[in-house]
């Protein structure tokens, strides 16, 4: 894909945007439209002899095939490039162990750091970001002018996707409220909403992406009852000599046990309901890491 002809159409319709309005669009949708490389952390763990090769990775904006990146391939080449091929404006890479943009407009400095709190799996979402904002005032006067600009580029309309995620929880507890269940069939009530959730938003391509957002509404559907779960990240190998990802979760409950897997399947992500022996035989065929 030619990234940057796709966002320079996007941009020449807007020509009564002011110049942050254009990058913080280009911010938007860089993270809509690159995921973290979840390689990382297994090559860290099991394989560091591969760690190199994906934390150098170029890439070529004109022809993007693969779009997994670190931070140090999207502060090098996805913000910094976009910003100067599109706007003609000059990008910093800051940091050592950790890289991140950095740009300096009206006087103030603007942090750019889609990969340190998981703004790559955020936009996709439509939640707030966590690492674009203004390093010269306070954090809630940063996110009141952020938010008026993402309202302006329509990243969204009138609220982020955390405030309505609020109001369909609130939602859900009126409903059962009123009902008569069993507390095990309230917790597969909210587990099975998690799932309709999860199938309304799914736009995600990689595993970063979709296991964010299957984790988000768990957190914030389930608070501190979160410990009911056990996680089990699993891989295995392609013919293509790449990694496949899938995501078993444990759920036990006063003496019950539930499994739900996050997998791809024909080329989309799906979070559902398996038996006990499913789960079983993936964590004994599959690798966990």
């Amino acid at each position: 894909m030619d990234v940057l002809q796709l966002l320079d159409d996007e941009l020449k319709t807007k020509s009564n945007w002011l110049l942050n309005d254009k990058l913080r669009h280009l911010y938007i949708r860089s993270c809509q439209l690159f995921s973290y490389d979840s390689r990382y952390r297994l090559f860290l763990k099991l394989y560091p002899e591969k760690v190199e090769e994906i934390v150098l990775r170029k890439i070529d904006l004109r022809n993007v095939e693969d779009f997994r990146v670190l931070c140090t391939s999207y502060s090098r080449y996805a913000f910094k490039r976009m910003a100067l091929e599109l706007l003609n404006f000059e990008v910093d890479i800051c940091g050592q162990n950790h890289e991140y943009n950095m740009f300096k407009l009206d006087n103030s400095r603007f942090i750019v750091d889609a990969t340190n709190d998981c703004d790559l799996e955020r936009a996709k979402m439509g939640l707030k970001t966590e690492g674009y904002y203004d390093l010269d005032i306070g954090r809630s006067i940063n996110n009141k002018r952020v938010e008026q600009i993402d309202k302006k580029i329509n990243y969204i309309e009138e609220e982020y996707f955390d405030d309505k995620l609020k109001y369909l929880i609130n939602e859900f507890e009126d409903e059962y409220s009123y009902k008569d269940v069993s507390e095990i069939d309230y917790l597969l009530a909210k587990l099975y909403r998690v799932k309709e959730l999860f199938d309304e938003i799914n736009v995600f391509r990689e595993y970063s992406d979709a296991m964010f957002c299957v984790n988000h509404l768990l957190d914030e559907f389930f608070e501190k009852s979160v410990n009911y779960f056990k996680r089990n990240k699993l891989y295995e190998m392609t013919k293509d000599d790449d990694y496949l990802f899938r995501n078993l979760l444990d759920v036990t409950f006063r003496g019950e046990k539930f499994n739900f897997l996050l997998e791809k399947i024909n080329g989309k992500y799906e979070f559902y309901n398996v038996s006990l022996n499913e789960g079983k035989h993936y964590k004994k065929e599959l690798q966990i890491f």
